[in-house]
């Protein structure tokens, strides 16, 4: 299951979402106090639950209006192999779709729509066509089924309606004409047969199994005790730390043999220490379990390892994040959407650090979808993860695009992550900066980093990229970094707007021109930053099946960036990364870690 979008309609503060798309892995519902990102996260925990509380979750002022959530995502390919093998599909066709929309509502049967049977009524409509056409084109207007319509629940009724056309055809004709059209008349019993075994599958366990299916939390205040024992009930945190360690309490609990005993547990207590170090880099510990004849005992060691502490005679942060820990892994080998409310309220930044590790890491198995208005939260590389949260009017919604609709209230730990402060100095920009005069260069830029570094083996992870909303802002952004440490490059485009600001950067501000740096645009077809690229990546790897002549740049370059992270891209042209490193270049900041080229 891909999970690709979500809309919430009549839920809360939320009148209509608009649609909430989620990245692969890690998706950031960032915004301010008050915006309404748990409202996000609980409605589509009423999703999976199929229930709405009248008295919470619907709407103050509503009258007729009921909450609904659509969650739209992609079958894997094994379902998909298992659909066309099964109901007469061809699975290598182009016009194969993968969606699934599920629509859940307060008071209305569920609707699930499944792209793929369209294309099964879309073959029945073209056969019987072709028969009326070859027999008698005055019934070739009685059968037009309105495909942008049919969901599940209209199905049954689409099919007698092809039925009943297909038996008035073949009442109107003579046996010569049956007889010259058998074949088509076979194939149509086919498809008919392939709809009603596939409106079957729609309503079984099959389907059901591939929806998505969200787990919320939003707090972690069940944290391990200092002990249990073998008659008491077994509280959720203990379940999942069992879970982690893939042991049963009973059978541990029910073991006599002393030496077995301590092998089991020096077993458990080797693999969750292992596992847990791994994340948590604030401090030297070792998680033990000890088991005194019908009592378990947690433990926790400090650096010299001899000293034993309770796991609540440690810090309340350490608690958390072990809370934290043990939950993430133990849900995560269900396969479901992790929704986390505001993670990590209480860590100090460099534990909010180790957390969003954590969460990169195990996103890859499972998606994780998290609310924060944290910017130790917000990787700077990876800004295409994020969703601003607003809120107008009292009304909810999302925005895919992070540089649109935000005031600064909400930008301003967007703004910290990627290395600026506007208040109070909250961060810095670090040793080196590049400023882009857009998000698009700056998502071109990060995957290009990603993909050097990936592909090519080379060390590109010392600056920070910095978007600065067209290139008259950069000026004002220059201000705010002059006097500091940080050595600064200025990227414009090679056109006339990025020349005058070139000037008046050297004649206004005193900017070295060695400091400022043009996009090697050597395409025709595109300027700026897309004209980096060899016209062939960019239309046929970068654009892939959009319109060349319509298409928001901000939506592609996001889109291209999460590509080359999740490594759906792997190769470009030798002219592409030739142009990339020649901005790399130029910075003096791209570092050979391994190879001395990247010519192939």
């Amino acid at each position: 299951m891909k999970l690709l979008w979500a809309q919430i309609k009549n839920f809360r503060s939320i009148k209509d979402s608009g649609r909430i798309y989620f990245n692969p892995n890690l998706t950031i519902l960032a915004g301010k106090n008050e915006s309404g990102k748990s409202n996000i996260l609980k409605a589509l925990d009423c999703f999976s639950k199929d229930k709405f509380d009248k008295d919470n979750d619907f709407p103050i002022d509503y009258i007729e209006e009921y909450p609904e959530v659509v969650v739209h995502y992609e079958l894997e390919e094994e379902t998909i192999d298992y659909i066309c093998d099964n109901f007469n599909l061809d699975k290598d066709s182009p016009s194969i779709s993968k969606g699934v929309t599920l629509i859940r509502t307060a008071i209305y049967k569920e609707v699930i729509e499944v792209e793929l049977y369209r294309d099964t009524i879309e073959n029945v409509a073209v056969a019987i066509g072709t028969a009326i056409s070859a027999i008698n084109k005055e019934f070739k207007s009685k059968f037009k089924p309105n495909i942008e319509a049919i969901t599940s629940n209209n199905l049954e009724e689409v099919i007698e309606e092809i039925k009943s056309c297909f038996i008035n055809i073949k009442s109107n004709l003579n046996n010569e004409q049956l007889n010259k059209i058998q074949s088509i008349i076979d194939e149509i019993d086919s498809y008919i047969v392939s709809l009603t075994d596939f409106l079957s599958f729609i309503n079984s366990d099959e389907l059901k199994k591939t929806i998505p299916n969200f787990i919320y939390f939003s707090s972690f205040e069940d944290i391990i005790p200092n002990s249990i024992s073998s008659d008491e009930e077994i509280t959720p945190i203990v379940d999942r730390f069992f879970k982690v360690v893939n042991q049963d309490p009973d059978v541990l609990f029910e073991e006599a043999n002393p030496q077995r005993r301590r092998f089991l547990t020096d077993k458990i207590s080797a693999e969750i220490s292992g596992d847990f170090m791994g994340y948590y880099s604030q401090d030297n510990i070792e998680l033990k379990i000890n088991l005194d004849g019908d009592e378990l005992n947690f433990f926790v060691y400090g650096t010299d390892g001899q000293k034993p502490f309770q796991p609540r005679q440690r810090s309340q942060g350490l608690q958390w994040f072990l809370s934290f820990y043990l939950t993430l892994q133990a849900e995560m080998k269900t396969g479901s959407v992790l929704l986390i409310d505001e993670p990590g309220l209480y860590l100090h930044a460099a534990a909010q650090e180790d957390l969003l590790n954590m969460l990169n890491k195990l996103a890859t198995s499972s998606p994780i979808v998290i609310s924060t208005h944290s910017h130790w939260l917000m990787d700077p590389e990876r800004l295409e993860r994020i969703r601003l949260v607003l809120k107008n009017n009292d009304r909810t919604y999302v925005e895919n695009k992070i540089h649109k609709g935000a005031d600064n209230n909400t930008m301003k730990p967007i703004l910290s992550a990627i290395g600026l402060g506007l208040k109070n100095n909250i961060s810095t920009f670090g040793k080196n900066v590049i400023l882009v005069e857009g998000y698009s260069d700056y998502y071109y830029l990060e995957a290009m980093r990603y993909y050097f570094s990936e592909m090519h083996e080379y060390k590109l992870d010392n600056f920070k990229i910095y978007p600065c909303l067209g290139s008259a802002q950069i000026i004002n952004v220059l201000t705010l970094i002059i006097d500091s440490e940080t050595d600064y490059y200025i990227l414009l485009d090679n056109d006339k707007a990025g020349r005058q600001t070139e000037k008046k950067l050297i004649t206004e501000c005193g900017i070295d021109n060695s400091k400022i740096l043009f996009t090697p645009a050597k395409s025709k077809a595109y300027s700026a930053i897309e004209g980096v690229f060899s016209e062939e990546d960019f239309n046929e790897i970068v654009l892939e099946s959009l319109e060349k002549t319509k298409f928001d740049k901000v939506l592609v370059s996001k889109k291209f960036n999460e590509r080359i992270h999740n490594k759906g891209i792997t190769v470009l042209s030798d002219e592409t990364v030739s142009n990339f490193k020649e901005i790399f270049d130029a910075t003096g900041l791209l570092q050979i870690s391994q190879i001395e080229s990247i010519s192939r």
